[in-house]
């Protein structure tokens, strides 16, 4: 059993970010965490894991008390950062090994959870060549492999494509089903909701709310009211029309792949000046390369690809994308635009209240809206959007996308978003396309599965 007994918690001279928090997980008990970007979420999981204040240094009073000294494992929001080893391989034998474990039952756990989440193939890759999803199941096996009695995740389904989140959800239901304690920080808490016993929801101010199964309707309300994705979306944001502008970039011919993997061969496809495109498919098959292709970060090994105006990425890991010491520097930098239009930029994507904020020290949320207004502040023709939704409650997920989409009628941008959110593309996009259907495009033919 975890008790939460009267516990608050600040960062510096801000104001309680958790204030009075009472709160039992038993154990075999799931916790979903929720609340908009920024609530504290993850500052709870890092002060139940211990490495708040031990690492990361913060005020706190009240009691966080585990039981019976029960083991607990991390997996954090970010897999692009949080590993020891060079191969997956070695990623998962890493703990094993300092536990002591006999080299043939390591080869058994390893085997047992590869089947499980589907790792074979890429057990001998270097984790710099995964993709984000592909390094989140890595992430997930290793909190697996050592069977702890607590896991903590935070935000672990954006980076899954559909089959892979079903396959988590059953293992999360398993593993309660054999008394381990979950305690999940998530904003697509949906699919979750089958295994949870309560859900603790932090609001704007600084205050919380806990809902206990089983839950009704009148919760599902009030929390898709307060911005949580607590069922599925079922209406329309904007009506998809056909496109039927100039093409802003073409792929004629175009071949790539790292050494001997053969990623995309003799592609031909357009986009679109003024359309929202949407492009899915499950971890690993190139959505993320294609993206960098278009922006010109990788090399094709043949073929052309035309590109008219001016482009931006916005990568799904947004620490890549920091260097200034305050948000408001961060997206002025290299912008041609007054104060006043980038103070407008930064209000409607809800972030002029952290203006004189370090990036790095935000949530990863809140880093990716400065990303996002980083690059808008360029003025690109061209937005090509990497994981969008990782981060973001639905509130700031829904109001970056109407400016967008906004964008996209009145200046006639185009963006290109990658994302494992078919919910979220539905909403917004004019063509959606699956990577897979992509690479079978050939010239003049016109692709079904790009659909309006």
């Amino acid at each position: 059993m975890i008790k939460i007994k009267n516990f608050s918690c600040s960062y510096n001279s801000h104001k309680n970010l958790i204030n009075n928090l009472n709160v039992e997980i038993n154990d075999g008990e799931a916790l979903i965490i929720c609340g908009k970007s920024g609530a504290g979420k993850s500052t709870l999981l890092n002060i139940i894991s211990g490495i708040s204040p031990n690492l990361i240094k913060v005020n706190m009073s009240g009691i966080i008390e585990i039981l019976n000294n029960r083991a607990s494992t991390f997996v954090f929001q970010n897999p692009h950062i949080y590993s020891f080893a060079n191969i997956a391989l070695e990623e998962l034998s890493f703990e094993l090994e300092n536990l002591g474990i006999a080299p043939d039952e390591i080869v058994k756990k390893i085997n047992e959870i590869s089947i499980i989440l589907d790792l074979k193939k890429i057990l001998l890759k270097n984790l710099v060549d995964l993709s984000a999803g592909q390094k989140m199941k890595v992430s997930i096996a290793s909190a697996l492999i050592t069977t702890p009695d607590i896991l903590l995740f935070d935000e672990p389904l954006p980076a899954l494509d559909k089959e892979c989140q079903l396959k988590f959800i059953d293992i999360l239901n398993q593993l309660k089903k054999n008394g381990k304690t979950l305690i999940i920080a998530e904003h697509l808490i949906a699919p979750l909701l089958p295994i949870a016993d309560k859900i603790l929801f932090f609001n704007d101010n600084y205050d919380y709310k806990i809902f206990n199964a089983p839950f009704n309707n009148d919760d599902y309300e009030y929390l898709f009211n307060a911005g949580i994705r607590s069922k599925k979306i079922n209406y329309a944001v904007f009506n998809n029309g056909k496109i039927q502008n100039e093409a802003i970039i073409k792929l004629n011919n175009v071949s790539f792949g790292y050494e001997k993997n053969k990623i995309f061969e003799n592609l031909n496809f357009d986009f679109f000046k003024g359309e929202l495109m949407g492009i899915i498919g499950n971890n690993g098959s190139g959505k993320t390369t294609f993206l960098k292709l278009l922006a010109e970060i990788l090399k094709i090994d043949q073929g052309m690809i035309e590109i008219i105006g001016k482009s931006a990425y916005i990568d799904q890991n947004p620490d890549r994308l920091l260097f200034e010491k305050s948000v408001f520097d961060e997206i002025s930098v290299g912008s041609r635009l007054d104060k006043e239009s980038i103070e407008n930029i930064m209000k409607k994507l809800d972030i002029l209240k952290l203006a004189s904020r370090n990036p790095l020290h935000l949530s990863i949320g809140e880093k990716h809206r400065v990303a996002v207004a980083s690059a808008l502040a360029q003025e690109p023709d061209i937005i090509l959007l990497d994981e969008p939704a990782s981060g973001l409650d639905f509130y700031h997920l829904k109001d970056m996308f109407d400016e967008l989409k906004k964008m996209v009628r009145e200046q006639q941008k185009t963006i290109i978003t990658a994302s494992n959110d078919l919910e979220l593309l539905e909403l917004y996009c004019d063509r959606i396309i699956n990577i897979e259907d992509l690479k079978k495009s050939k010239k003049g033919e016109k692709l079904k599965n790009a659909t309006a």
